[in-house]
Parts: C-alpha cells; structure tokens; sequence
C-alpha cells in the first residue's frame, strides 16, 4: 500500500529588511512526477500572497529516516530567501505569515501541485527599537543621537 501522507515542518523563519528566509522539508508520495519546488508566503489572516520562491531540493537523512515509505523523503528539504515581498497584501501589523511548501509540475509553481502549508504561523514583530544615546543644547542648537 502506498503512503499518501503528505509531511512537512518549517524548521525556521525569520523576516529581516522586508526578506524572509525559512528552511525545512516536505516528503510526499503524491509528488513523484512533479519536479518543481516553491517556498510562498501567505498573510494567514487574508489568505493572499505576499511571495515566492523557486527552490532546489537539499538532502534531509532525518527524514528519510523517519519516512522510509516516501520517495522524495531524502531530498525533502529545502532553503530560502523571499525577497521583494508584497508586504501592501498584509492586512494588518497583528496577522501572521504562512508558509507553503509546494511541489508542481510547472516551472511557474502553479498546474497540478501538491501543498503543506505549515502550521506554525510567523508572528510579525511589531516591536519598536530605539535608542536615544544622546540629548543636548550648545549654543543654542539641539543636538541629538539615537
């Protein structure tokens, strides 16, 4: 009987300068013939994209081990960075990001395909940083560093 399941894991994500860099695997049987691989991100509260990545598959032993009854599970990993992000399709600072892990038979990632979409969200960090490391007035000027 072949195993239909379709596994995944986001191992990491981490936005920095409006890019996201994420990495981690899907192991399906339902993928044999389809030779294209994506890494999207979604804004999970609207369900609209905000960017895609062609990747190329990286060998997970970890996972062949633990899915020995899947073909592509020794080559399910996979390593990203989504640059030029559609950050104006986030609804709000509060959403989280999705991360969809795709395999297709078209180079543009769309035809038939076969999905994980992860299901720990990304929390956008809404923190503000800043420091004012100087505050002063000479000569009647105000002069100040942060």
């Amino acid at each position: 009987q072949v195993d239909n399941g379709n596994y995944g894991w986001v191992d990491s994500a981490q936005v920095n300068n409006n890019d996201l860099t994420v990495s981690g695997w899907q192991a399906t049987n339902q993928a044999v013939n389809m030779h294209y691989r994506y890494v999207i991100a979604v804004d999970q509260t609207t369900g609209k994209e905000l960017g895609r990545t062609q990747v190329t598959s990286q060998q997970r032993d970890d996972v062949a081990k633990a899915y020995p009854q899947v073909a592509n599970a020794a080559q399910s990993g996979y390593q990203a960075t989504l640059t030029q992000m559609n950050w104006n399709n986030v609804n709000d600072v509060n959403d989280q990001l999705k991360v969809i892990s795709r395999y297709s038979d078209k180079q543009s990632g769309e035809g038939q395909h076969v999905d994980y979409e992860a299901q720990q969200p990304i929390q956008l960090d809404k923190n503000n940083y800043a420091s004012l490391d100087n505050f002063s007035i000479a000569n009647n000027q105000l002069n100040v560093a942060g």
